[in-house]
């Protein structure tokens, strides 16, 4: 079988602490790329939560490599030596909060990121034709429905999706890669804890804490807000997009959304 090293871009490397981390974004990626900051001393800094996010994405980003980055040999020895971890979160879940982030957020470090696929989406499902400038853009907001039938769109195309919403299977491989811990978001910081003491770590750094705030407001609670005006055919859609993350990860559907 060929060996294909370009499909670990998502794996983060600590070779102090022979980690590997497949980071699935909307799962707490960023938090665990802190916390591999720290434990890897490329940082000023002895507490995850003391490094600034806009950092870890940009300044910050090149410190910790990717498994891509090797040597295919080298990559093998890691793949089989190293501590495989990666942590996911309820498919239904984490789409809303890339939409929030990502669409519905009109933060300026959101900006950018934003106007493209704004621009697509409007064009695609509100047959917007004309030329849409910066400011215009701006002041468009994506429903969640059309972001769905966009996500499920792409995905029927055979399309690889933006790794903000893209499948775990497609990012972290876990029918090949051979881990040794899967965590759940549902119970991050137990999870994490288990992470940390399992590469002897724990005494170096903790995970971050999620805040009272969010602990009061969190994702999950808002779902069926968000998917209850969902029509049920696009729900069906979205299911079988998804299906082998939920399978595999042994997610179930709410039962207020009469899918099945």
């Amino acid at each position: 079988m060929t060996f294909d090293k370009n499909i670990y871009y998502q794996f983060l490397v600590d070779d102090k602490y022979k980690i590997l981390f497949c980071g699935i974004p909307k799962v707490a990626s960023s938090n665990w790329r802190n916390v591999l900051l720290v434990l890897s001393g490329k940082v000023n800094a002895t507490n995850p939560m003391e490094i600034d996010q806009e950092d870890t994405q940009s300044k910050f980003r090149p410190l910790i490599p990717t498994l891509n980055s090797y040597m295919r040999s080298h990559i093998r020895y890691r793949l089989k030596d190293y501590y495989k971890f990666m942590f996911v979160r309820h498919p239904l879940e984490r789409l809303l909060s890339a939409w929030r982030d990502k669409l519905h957020s009109n933060l300026s470090s959101r900006i950018e990121y934003r106007r493209p696929l704004v621009k697509h989406i409007a064009r695609v499902y509100r047959n917007v034709s004309r030329q849409l400038d910066s400011e215009s853009l701006d002041r468009v907001q994506i429903r969640f429905d059309e972001f769905l039938r966009f996500v499920v769109d792409q995905a029927e195309k055979g399309a690889a999706l933006n790794e903000h919403w893209e499948r775990f299977h497609k990012l972290c491989h876990p029918c090949t890669v051979r881990y040794d811990f899967v965590g759940r978001y549902e119970h991050l910081e137990e999870d994490a804890m288990r992470v940390l003491e399992s590469v002897h770590a724990d005494r170096m750094v903790r995970f971050p804490e999620r805040s009272a705030v969010y602990k009061h407001s969190r994702t999950t609670d808002e779902m069926q807000q968000f998917y209850k005006d969902i029509p049920a055919s696009l729900l069906k859609r979205v299911y079988r997009c998804f299906q082998e993350d939920f399978e595999l990860f042994n997610y179930t559907v709410p039962e207020y959304l009469q899918i099945m």
